[in-house]
């Protein structure tokens, strides 16, 4: 399972959804992908994340760590 984010300008984190494997690619490039500049990817078992920001051809990591 993983809960995923946008990132506003401001840092501060919405658009709260939670995925499973399956769910988690089309949720990045059917909905996210050129509505959100930046998301952020949480695996929920281990807390580490990830943090994608939209290049204009595809999401492209960023940064990565654990909560």
């Amino acid at each position: 399972m993983y809960t995923v984010f946008k990132i506003n300008l401001d840092n501060t984190l919405s658009n709260k959804e939670h995925l499973n494997d399956d769910e988690l690619g089309a949720w990045m490039y059917d909905y996210a992908y050129n509505k959100f500049a930046t998301i952020k990817v949480v695996q929920d078992f281990t807390n580490k994340f990830c943090i994608y920001t939209d290049n204009g051809k595809d999401f492209e990591l960023i940064d990565r760590g654990y909560l």
